[in-house]
């Protein structure tokens, strides 16, 4: 590595000037699991801001998704428009996982890992795919390779160890996420020890990673001290939107049928929501994402609950609801839809886990509660207090704008890569 770290193993690097552009042969293979279009997780969101960003400081960005269906077309089109070259990589769907899931599996028969399920994996779709991004590193003089996520490494095992410089970009701490949805779930046969160390090997295999927040940068140095070690957080334009009818008291937005964001739904519905009962008894509550498709979602009272389902952009959504619920009891690394939220100027109650890494004050920017009495407190608060709803929301609109501007996100970033062309 040609980059000097700083005390601890963080990458150090001067802030770039707004006219410095990277050298025109500073090219960068970025790898991202699944489509990065249509928007609907956090991840994409912060890949597509990453990119943006670098293309604008004079770098060349190729983007190689690990795609498991057909997409249309017009996605594949979008796709070659964010990038200077697109690569889609067929991930034909199939039984075979990934190695850290096939790892998690074997700690005990009882358990069946949900740590990092891949199931687009063909039988003979990582040969392949890996044989694929050996070519493309061949024959490109790639200034690096930035891998997303952490369980794809082995996707690069084909690629020899010493030509290319490797970027895990680790969007969160796997091990700390598990380790806070087994609090709350309890599964039988976890181990946190077990995890971590099988996260630990693959992080290995990369020369530097990027952490979401500072919390996981440390928890990352600790995992693996000889890496450099990266901080970026996740860029968000502050936006304002359109007036329309609130037709919803509450919006929730989750990715994926189980998990962190279930629990979520969950708690609220048997905790949280009884407890408001008395006080909004006519209260609407809106669920984006995936996660309207989980079995505990389609049991839900379609009285209260409107499942959207993923929808082409959540703005609609945030126009129409007058707070935003975060009440996530599990998870890791930056819940980047809190702080899209708060970007478009909504009032947020979350916990402390949905506030993780933000640097957000509480009860001004956002009200972060972790008991269901306090939640549904702070929720009757908003919704009958427009005074105080609205000095709230412009707080968080003001703090997203001040405090996740590009340059200071990515100046670690962009430090780090420009450190590799000298």
């Amino acid at each position: 590595m040609t980059m000097a770290k700083a005390s601890g193993g963080e990458a150090k690097a001067s802030p770039p000037k707004s006219s410095q552009s990277a050298p025109s042969m500073m090219r960068i293979l970025v790898i991202f699991a699944g489509p990065l279009m249509p928007v609907v997780r956090g991840n994409q969101v912060r890949t597509l801001s990453m990119i943006a960003y670098l293309r604008r400081q004079g770098f060349a960005v190729d983007l190689a998704c690990l795609l498991h269906k057909a997409q249309p077309p017009e996605v594949l089109d979008q796709h070659r428009g964010i990038c200077d070259a697109f690569y889609p990589l067929d991930m034909r769907p199939g039984s075979l996982r990934d190695h850290f899931h096939f790892h998690c599996e074997k700690m005990a028969k009882r358990y069946v890992a949900r740590v990092m399920y891949i199931s687009p994996f063909h039988e003979s779709a990582p040969r392949s795919v890996q044989a694929r991004i050996r070519e493309l590193c061949t024959a490109t003089p790639y200034l690096c390779v930035i891998l997303n996520y952490v369980h794809f490494t082995p996707v690069l095992e084909a690629v020899p160890r010493e030509a290319i410089v490797r970027v895990v970009d680790t969007h969160d701490v796997i091990c700390m996420r598990e380790r806070t949805l087994d609090a709350c779930r309890h599964r039988r046969g976890f181990s946190y020890e077990r995890v971590r160390a099988t996260e630990r090997a693959l992080l290995m295999s990369h020369d530097a990673a990027i952490g979401i927040t500072q919390g996981d940068v440390e928890a990352l140095r600790a995992m693996a001290p000889s890496l450099d070690h990266i901080l970026a957080s996740v860029t968000l334009p502050v936006q304002t939107l359109p007036q329309c009818a609130q037709e919803y008291d509450l919006l929730f937005v989750g990715s994926g049928t189980r998990g962190p964001n279930v629990d979520a739904l969950q708690w609220f519905n048997e905790s949280i929501w009884p407890r408001l009962r008395g006080h909004c008894p006519n209260l609407k509550v809106a669920v984006v994402g995936i996660v309207g498709a989980s079995k505990y979602a389609r049991r839900l009272d379609s009285r209260v609950y409107k499942l959207l389902g993923v929808v082409d952009s959540v703005m609609p959504a945030y126009a129409q609801a007058r707070v935003v619920i975060a009440p996530l009891r599990a998870g890791g690394g930056m819940k980047v839809k809190v702080l899209e939220a708060m970007s478009v100027g909504k009032a947020v109650v979350g916990t402390t886990i949905a506030g993780e890494g933000i640097g957000l004050q509480p009860g001004v920017h956002a009200h972060i509660e972790d008991d269901a009495a306090g939640f549904a407190e702070k929720v009757a608060l908003l919704l009958d207090n427009d005074g105080v709803r609205e000095a709230m929301e412009s707080a968080a609109r003001e703090f997203v704008a001040a405090r996740y501007n590009e340059e200071a996100v990515y100046r670690g970033l962009v430090g780090y890569l420009m450190g590799l062309g000298k």
